[in-house]
């Protein structure tokens, strides 16, 4: 089942004008800063988020802003733009620079707190961290954020914030304390928002869907499969309330996932089948988890070879996309791996084990908690022992057949020349026969050839000659 992504962990105040930077075109240079600062706070704000600029354009406007801001004296405006500035940053993929400006805004709104700074600065820092080995950097931002939110009153702004803390100590590991902070973020909407009567806007009915999600995806970590599957069918119920056409496909996704855990392999394939085609073209980290689970399914209901097709789809995504390494995709090279030992295919089960102890290493990258489990649950030593096992049977195999050929080639060699032999003896006895039958028997010799001496000289009566041919 799909894991906490990028975009979902994303809380309202830090992606709302996300798509403002994701359709950047080509535009004119833009005039200078300081011309700039002619124009009021609303005409900066609005370019510095045109879907129609480069997002290294919307920074000038953004630099103005922040430049207006301080000719201004106008500290609660200077640090909403360096908040803004970060986010930009971001999006340039500068995280170092998106560091300093979150900071700035930080240091800034700690003396002039309002109801978004500085919570929203240190909730947006944290999220930063929160895809990496550093988690416990995001995790103090993060708890940083919801003590500021909590001193301005501001609930909205502190249950998104709780789901973001509970989505990364999901991540960490820490399933229990997700799950606690999962159903009061669910509880705080349900209790206040009537989504009967629209009374939830998107945002907030994101981060609804999103507890249940994430809720349902640590019940299954925790083996406690049923309550899995009430989270998974709540988040199936929402989706009815969101204008999002990828809403039904994922709550489906995340069914078959649990279903298969449930083992109900028929059910969560159809599931999972039903899903596949709207993920594979919109979501390509769903799908990911689509055709493991597929795959899965269809190994436990005896299908092979669909099996096989689906885990190999799995292994070309995987192997194009090292961010997506997760220790749940770690279950459909255990199945290729049994598959090809039942098989005795020793290079093919060599290649998916060297697959999955890379997998284990990206891990280790991104998520050092993980690391850890896959270490006192999964037994890598054990894995690089099967793997050297594997390589020696493998040198081994090749060293036999290295001295069969050898062996078989002497052979070869020995008998053609026994056979090269045989054939040019037999040619030069044929060329011996045909010549004496082209020039005849030669003639016996009525004298003998003894010292050149006759019979007579042999001094033998002719009686005894005569008796002696007439026999």
């Amino acid at each position: 089942m799909r894991k906490p992504t990028l975009g979902a962990l994303l809380i309202t105040f830090f992606f709302t004008s996300v798509i403002c930077y994701s359709q950047d075109n080509e535009h004119p240079a833009v005039p200078e800063i300081d011309s700039l600062v002619r124009m009021t706070y609303k005409e900066l704000f609005t370019l510095g988020y045109s879907r129609e600029l480069e997002a290294s354009v919307k920074r000038s406007y953004l630099q103005a802003l922040l430049r207006k801001s301080k000719l201004e004296r106008d500290s609660i405006r200077l640090a909403i733009g360096y908040y803004h500035l970060a986010r930009n940053a971001y999006f340039l993929d500068d995280k170092e620079q998106a560091v300093k400006y979150f900071d700035s805004s930080i240091v800034v709104s700690t003396k002039y707190p309002t109801k978004f700074l500085p919570a929203g600065a240190y909730i947006s820092k944290g999220f930063l961290f929160s895809d990496s080995s550093s988690k416990e950097i995001a995790l103090k931002n993060y708890f940083k954020a919801l003590e500021y939110a909590k001193e301005t009153d501001n609930q909205d702004q502190e249950f998104e914030i709780k789901r973001a803390i509970g989505t990364l100590k999901a991540e960490m590991g820490m399933y229990d304390e997700a799950i606690s902070m999962f159903k009061e973020c669910a509880q705080y909407y349900e209790a206040n928002y009537d989504l009967e009567n629209n009374e939830i806007n998107g945002d907030k009915l994101n981060s609804y869907i999103n507890s249940y999600y994430y809720m349902s995806t640590s019940y299954f970590e925790t083996a406690k499969v049923d309550s899995a599957y009430w989270a998974a069918k709540e988040v199936y119920r929402l989706c009815g309330y969101l204008d999002d056409k990828m809403c039904y496909p994922n709550a489906i996704n995340l069914i078959g996932g649990v279903e298969y855990h449930r083992t109900n392999y028929r059910i969560a394939l159809d599931s999972l089948n039903k899903a596949s085609q709207q993920l594979r073209d919109g979501d390509y980290i769903a799908y990911t988890y689509n055709v493991m689970f597929r795959g899965l399914s269809e190994g436990a209901l005896g299908m092979d070879q669909s099996a096989l097709l689906h885990l190999h789809e799995m292994d070309s995504i995987i192997s194009l996309n090292d961010h997506l390494a997760d220790k749940d995709l770690r279950q459909g090279y255990i199945w290729l791996i049994n598959y090809y030992r039942s098989k005795g295919d020793l290079e093919k089960r060599l290649h998916y084990t060297e697959k999955l102890l890379h997998l284990d290493s990206l891990i280790g990258k991104l998520h050092l908690t993980a690391s850890q489990q896959i270490e006192e649950n999964y037994d890598t030593p054990q894995l690089i022992a099967e793997r050297n096992t594997i390589i020696q049977k493998l040198e081994e195999k090749r060293q036999n057949s290295r001295l069969l050929t050898l062996g078989m080639s002497i052979l070869f060699v020995g008998l053609m020349g026994m056979i090269i032999g045989l054939y040019m003896r037999n040619r030069r006895q044929r060329a011996r026969f045909e010549t004496l039958l082209k020039e005849g028997l030669p003639a016996i010799e009525e004298t003998s050839t003894i010292t050149g001496n006759s019979v007579k000289e042999l001094d033998v009566p002719e009686e005894v000659i005569a008796d002696i041919l007439q026999k």
